[in-house]
């Protein structure tokens, strides 16, 4: 008969424990980077420092199954995707396009484009926390108020280039633009467009100034391919792009996650390290208000 397995420190254990039921008491995100941080906490404030014990990777899926603790999706309202006959006849159209304007015109890789915009939350919880079994809601605090966050653009070419990031903050101002102050205080790089409007959606004023920034108007014949949202589609953008020996090519909606570079390869990757950013900031600087809601964070540029 196999023996099993002791805890090296039982009490470090229950300690532990009741620190990840307090933090889902206070519906706060816990993962398995937490558990092992609060457990070497605890093992060297009691035991000293190098006391043996390296909370690795194998002793938290041991910790969770004794303390019947799992890995559960955040609760929320989804939406389901599914495809009609006109969803497949514009994929089709989709390929016989991408045939006809790269391939049968042999465009080179530096003047095949591909743009997109997405929505950065500065509160950027994950999708998943440790939770206790068999618990059917499980939530997670925000602070309150209106979510606050920006949209940025990125281009990237089929041949690796990357073309300056354009970066869309929320200001209340009148004017509709963020103070020089403010901007001279950002750490922004050079090739990086810092712009700020009533609202961080990405609209047609945006797209237009981008596009004339971006796209000479004698330029060599360029393809670009972009998602279904409503701006790119505008009569006024296709005119624009049109002018400027550039073709614009669609990716109809429910194919972004396979056919956009973008989606593939650069923006989960982005959004995974502002998200591991804002943990390791939240960590440091939680706070609750007197009603046990969690406190927005400071607009204080350091």
């Amino acid at each position: 008969m196999k023996r099993k397995r002791q805890e090296c420190f039982p009490d470090m254990e229950k300690e532990v424990y009741l620190y990840v039921l307090l933090q889902r008491d206070e519906q706060l995100e816990v993962l398995n980077c937490d558990i092992q941080e609060k457990a070497l906490e605890v093992v060297n404030r009691d035991h000293g420092e190098d006391p043996g014990f390296a909370a690795c990777n194998r002793w938290v899926l041991d910790f969770r199954k004794r303390f019947c603790l799992v890995y559960q999706r955040i609760t929320k309202i989804g939406r389901k995707m599914s495809f009609t006959a006109d969803d497949i006849i514009n994929h089709e159209n989709f390929f016989l396009l991408i045939e006809e304007h790269i391939y049968a015109h042999q465009t080179p890789k530096n003047r095949i484009l591909n743009m997109d915009q997405t929505m950065i939350r500065l509160v950027s919880p994950g999708k998943k926390t440790v939770s206790s079994k068999g618990v059917n809601g499980v939530s997670v605090k925000h602070p309150p108020g209106e979510k606050e966050g920006f949209t940025i653009n990125l281009t990237i070419g089929a041949d690796g280039r990357n073309l300056p990031a354009k970066i869309v903050f929320k200001t209340a101002a009148k004017s509709g633009k963020l103070s020089d102050n403010f901007v001279a205080k950002l750490e922004a790089p050079t090739n990086v467009i810092i712009k700020s409007a009533w609202s961080v959606w990405w609209n047609e004023d945006h797209d237009r100034k981008y596009i004339e920034k971006m796209f000479p108007m004698n330029q060599e014949f360029t393809v670009l391919v972009r998602d279904s949202h409503s701006v790119h589609k505008c009569p006024q953008i296709w005119g624009m792009l049109d002018d400027r020996n550039t073709k614009q090519i669609i990716i109809p909606g429910g194919m972004t996650g396979k056919w956009q570079p973008l989606d593939v390869s650069v923006n989960k990757c982005f959004k995974d390290y502002f998200r591991a950013s804002y943990r390791s900031w939240r960590k440091n600087n939680i706070g609750f208000t007197k009603s046990r809601n969690l406190r927005k964070p400071e607009k204080k540029i350091s």
